[in-house]
């Protein structure tokens, strides 16, 4: 099983890598289709993403992978930063894998924010970053249903939580499910992992709210 595990997270990190799919999910589920469809193993997201470090490595070189790698993770400190510049009010977190330094460009970052701005307001600064703002959606959580905004930009996908209160910001528990979760204001951020060491560690727990 371990091995059709690892066999499939070959193929889908292949898929994302080459761009024949452009989400992990999609790639995944391509990489089951073609090992034999619903009886195939499930290999997790971090198997994928190990495997397709190891091929993004291969070829661009470990040096050039670094330097894109950086340019990603700089790319989120300014997307912060310029949240907090045109938001004077703005309660913002980093949270779940890119607060642990692991921005790959396959996985959304997700953040949680609170402010006085309204919906439109929020979503034209996102655009004003060349952020594609999608519908808004929903996410039940702990404390009622909140809004969760998706937009998308040439360097990474976003996923913002607007939480009720500033409290909810800087909760360090998931607001779904209530495990432990990872979270990072700008400025620790860039001390950590854009400014100083940049090398994350083991592999956190996803955050999903």
């Amino acid at each position: 099983m371990d091995i059709d595990q690892d066999r499939i997270a070959r193929d889908a990190a292949r898929r994302l890598h080459d761009q024949a799919e452009s989400t992990m999910r999609a790639a995944i589920a391509a990489a089951r289709s073609a090992a034999g469809g619903d009886d195939a193993a499930v290999p997790s997201r971090g198997r994928v993403r190990r495997h397709l470090m190891a091929m993004q490595q291969q070829s661009m070189g470990v040096e050039a992978w670094s330097v894109a790698r950086h340019s990603m993770l700089r790319a989120v400190e300014e997307c912060m930063a310029g949240l907090h510049w045109a938001l004077e009010d703005l309660e913002l977190r980093l949270t779940g894998r890119a607060a642990e330094g692991h921005v790959d460009g396959v996985e959304p970052v997700s953040m949680r924010m609170h402010s006085t701005v309204d919906h439109a307001g929020f979503c034209a600064v996102l655009e004003e970053q060349e952020f594609a703002v999608a519908e808004p959606g929903t996410l039940e959580t702990r404390h009622g249903r909140m809004t969760r905004i998706t937009a998308e930009a040439a360097e990474f996908d976003l996923i913002v939580l607007r939480c009720h209160h500033r409290s909810q910001v800087t909760d360090p528990r998931n607001l779904v499910d209530g495990s432990a979760v990872t979270l990072l204001d700008v400025d620790e951020f860039g001390r950590r992992f854009v400014h100083g060491v940049s090398d994350p560690g083991a592999e956190p727990a996803s955050e999903t709210g």
